[in-house]
Parts: C-alpha cells; sequence; structure tokens
C-alpha cells in the first residue's frame, strides 16, 4: 500500500508495532517521525520527504531497490536502520545524524 500525505506541516508518526508499506510520500515541510517500532519499506518502495527522524527506539528498514529521498531537510537517525539490496539514500540540505546504519549489497549513501 501506500501512505501519501500532502501540506506543508502534515506528517506521519509511527509509535509502536511495525508499519509494512510499498510507498510514503510526505510532500512539503512534512516528516515521517518514527518514535517506536519498525517502519518497513517493501521492494522498490520510495519514501520522499523533507524530514526523517528515527528515535533510538525506532527503526526503519528497506528491502529490494527502495529509495529514500530528503531533500532540502532533517535527517535524524540514531536508531538502528537497515539498507539492504541495491537501496539509494539520498540526503540533501545541511542536517544529517546517524547512529547505526548497515549497508548492504549494493545499498548507496548520496550526500
Amino acid at each position: 500500500g501506500t501512505i501519501s500525505i500532502a501540506g506543508l506541516a502534515d506528517s506521519l508518526e509511527w509509535n509502536n508495532g511495525e508499519l509494512a508499506l510499498d510507498d510514503i510520500r510526505v510532500a512539503g515541510l512534512g516528516a515521517l517521525k518514527i518514535n517506536s517500532g519498525t517502519v518497513a519499506v517493501g521492494q522498490y518502495g520510495r519514501i520522499e520527504l523533507s524530514q526523517l527522524i528515527v528515535s533510538s527506539s525506532g527503526s526503519l528498514t528497506t528491502t529490494g531497490g527502495s529509495y529514500i529521498t530528503v531533500e532540502d531537510g532533517v535527517f535524524t537517525l540514531p536508531g538502528k536502520s537497515t539498507f539492504t539490496d541495491y537501496t539509494t539514500l539520498s540526503v540533501g540540505g545541511s542536517q544529517l545524524t546517524y547512529g547505526r546504519m548497515d549497508f548492504d549489497d549494493y545499498s548507496r549513501l548520496r550526500l
């Protein structure tokens, strides 16, 4: 499935359990905030947003050719994140803070 959120201040906040999606698109200045639990993006999925914030209790996992694009915003990953199988992580803007990031099988980080 796909979650699309439009609007300058809108965001998606995840607090517990596991959310499995193909696509997450947050337009404008919106954010994806993973406070706890896991957000998993499916094969060839996309995350497009201005802020990606994963707390130390949260986790973001991608599989199979996913694209994560954070444009001109804040990218904060104190938690553990795993990017597998040709995932591309593209970060624009000025802030990049991370804890543990695992890149497997030809995954890329573009800054």
